[in-house]
């Protein structure tokens, strides 16, 4: 027991001999804790940014005049069939 108190006693006194060393220790220490949570913080982030960008991407396509309604309708029907694709719609000119 007398050894751990020792021990304990010469900690201390190494601890208050370098205070600035401890300080900088600490300081570094909290700054790379800091700068790998601010790391994934941001990959997470930039994940649900990119996901909420796919998900609100809209394409026009435009056709030629000379293209008859039902091209186009197929042309509809052809993209609605991709996993892709939630959503296609033929506007008429």
């Amino acid at each position: 027991m007398f050894h751990f108190f020792r021990t304990v006693k010469f900690a201390l006194q190494n601890i208050y001999r370098n205070i600035w060393l401890t300080v900088m220790t600490v300081t570094i220490l909290v700054l790379a804790l800091f700068s790998v949570s601010i790391v994934i913080s941001l990959n997470s982030v930039s994940e649900q940014l990119l996901t909420s960008v796919k998900d609100k991407v809209d394409i026009s396509i435009s056709v030629l005049p000379d293209v008859n309604l039902s091209e186009a309708k197929t042309l509809v029907e052809r993209l609605q069939n991709l996993p892709e694709v939630k959503k296609a719609t033929y506007v008429s000119p």
